[in-house]
This record gives C-alpha cells, sequence and structure tokens, in this order.
C-alpha cells in the first residue's frame, strides 16, 4: 500500500493489490516488485525523465514533491544522489521513500510504534577486544570501532546491541542498522565475539550477529573480512553457511529450505539486503560455490573499501 501511495499516488486497485500481495507472500523479491512498477505505464508518466546526472536530478525533484511533498534538503539531495550514481535503481530509491517515517507519518500507513533509534560509535582498545584480536592481526585496536546500536529483538521488544567494525565503514554500517531497526527487522542478539571465546561456531549457534574477528576464512590459510571489521554476519543460525553437505552451524540446517518462516530470514530484494547494497557491500547468499546466507562484507577494490 505505500508503494502504490509513494509510486502511483493513488489507493490500490483490488485486484492488483492481490496479485502483488500473493507474490510477496510467497516470497517473491520486492526489489521485482519494485522494478515491475517501474517500468508501468503510470510510473513512466510520474517519473519518465532521460538517465544520467540530469535526469537524476530531476528525477529526485519529482520523488520529493510526489512522496514527500516537499523540496529536497541539500544534505538529502546529496545522499540520494550518490546512491543513483553509485548505480541504485530508481525504483528501489522510491520503496525506500516510501518507508521513510517521513512518508509514513503524512500517510498514516503502519505508523511504527517503535522508540526513536540510537546508535553511537566508540573507540575500542587492545584490552576491550579480548580474544578477537590478538599481535599479527592485520588491522591495529585503532583502526576498530564499537557501533551501539538499537535492535528489535526476536520477541518483537527493543534492546541495544554492540558490533566491532572497522574505522572506515562504521558510519555507513550505522545506517544500516538504523534502516534494519526501523524497518522492524529482528535481529536476536548481538554481542562482540569475544564473548563467545571468539568461537565463531559458538556465535553462530547462539544466532549472534557479529563483525570483527581476527581469524581465517572457512577452511583456509587467508583472513576473512571479519580479521579487518569488513564482514558482518546476520543472524548466522538462520542465516547458515552451505557449502555442498557442510552447513555451518550444524544446528541451522533446517534452515537451508529457505522457503521456511523464521522472522530473522535473509532474502534477495529484502531489506537486509537492499540495505547493504546500498552501501557497496556482497551478499554471501548470491555466491555460485557455496551460500553463506549471513554474510555481507566490504569486497577489496570496490567503492565501500577505498
Amino acid at each position: 500500500m505505500r508503494f502504490y501511495a509513494a509510486v502511483l499516488d493513488r489507493e490500490p486497485d483490488p485486484e492488483g493489490l492481490a496479485y502483488w500481495y500473493s507474490l510477496i507472500s510467497t516470497g517473491a523479491p520486492i526489489t521485482d516488485i519494485a522494478d515491475a512498477f517501474a517500468v508501468s505505464e503510470e510510473f513512466e508518466t510520474r517519473f519518465g525523465v532521460p538517465l544520467g546526472a540530469q535526469g537524476d536530478e530531476r528525477f529526485l525533484l519529482q520523488v520529493y514533491q510526489n512522496v514527500l511533498r516537499r523540496a529536497p534538503d541539500a544534505e538529502g539531495q546529496r545522499y540520494w544522489s550518490d546512491l543513483l550514481a553509485a548505480g541504485i535503481p530508481r525504483a528501489q530509491v522510491v520503496l525506500w521513500f516510501s518507508e521513510s517515517a517521513e512518508f509514513i507519518d503524512r500517510t498514516g500507513l503502519a505508523p511504527s510504534e517503535l522508540p526513536p533509534f540510537e546508535g553511537e560509535i566508540v573507540s575500542v582498545s587492545e584490552a576491550d577486544l579480548g580474544s578477537s584480536w590478538r599481535a599479527g592481526c592485520p588491522v591495529p585496536p585503532g583502526d576498530l570501532r564499537k557501533l551501539v546500536v538499537s535492535h528489535v529483538d526476536f520477541s518483537g521488544g527493543v534492546t541495544v546491541g554492540e558490533v566491532i567494525v572497522n574505522v572506515a565503514v562504521a558510519a555507513d554500517l550505522m545506517i544500516v542498522f538504523e534502516r534494519l531497526y526501523l524497518a522492524g527487522y529482528p535481529i536476536q542478539r548481538m554481542r562482540p565475539v569475544d564473548e563467545f571465546g571468539s568461537s565463531d561456531d559458538a556465535s553462530m549457534e547462539a544466532n549472534n550477529t557479529s563483525a570483527f574477528n581476527c581469524r581465517n576464512v572457512v577452511s583456509g590459510s587467508t583472513w576473512s573480512r571479519h580479521a579487518y571489521g569488513l564482514a558482518v554476519d546476520i543472524n548466522p543460525l538462520v542465516n547458515p553457511y552451505v557449502r555442498g553437505s557442510l552447513v555451518l552451524p550444524p544446528v541451522g540446517e533446517p534452515f537451508v529450505d529457505r522457503t521456511v518462516h523464521n522472522p530473522g530470514l535473509i532474502r534477495d530484494g529484502d531489506v537486509v539486503v537492499r540495505s547493504f547494497d546500498a552501501i557497496g557491500w556482497a551478499w554471501g547468499g548470491r555466491w555460485r560455490s557455496l551460500k553463506d546466507y549471513q554474510h555481507f562484507d566490504c569486497r577489496p577494490g570496490s567503492p565501500c573499501s577505498r
């Protein structure tokens, strides 16, 4: 209903609403639905402007006016312009506008009952990192930060979590966790991996969301992106690592079937994947040789690593 209002500026017709709802309820990626709206005649009539820098500027002006009923502020226009320039589809931008608190407040559609998001970026010391860091790790403690953020838990309540990340990506990840919070996406637990003896297995079995851990890749001798603080594992028990018959954690085997219902499951096109896409991070669920549904990272040579 928010997408109908934001993109087409009208109430959904019953047949259309039933059709799109049936696709969503069977697991169709929301971005596929957004793209279908984006090529509709109605969308083209309202947003049919040329591609490229000038076209993107006109597009944003129309989105702000049609969705938020106002002119863009300088900071907001710069933020969305950068995303469009990075290749984020226009349909996805409109979808994100439709999920904004400002739009929801204006339309009264699904008002949020959550308290305001709170987040803080905190410096850490070697002592703070405990067993997750040791001499010889590829980054020093001074290059790491602790994010202290609000998140929705599996009971629907709000709690505070902590995750250790590289300073270079701390601000971007703060945006991601704020988006997940505002969308109501639940994270069961978010604690530094040191609290699990820096055991990746123990952290995964506890369905603990974590990031920095000075360790090698699975079954390999090279540093994991986690060792740089440039990877995050989200709800790892219900989003397991799968390579052939190997499932990690083993207790996550029921969730190899990605059609099972669990609010913490990550699927292509959902708010988790879209939020990491927006900051240029890769999702392990798209890998071909294996599937690491919990894993998001900043790839070497990508814009997020600069």
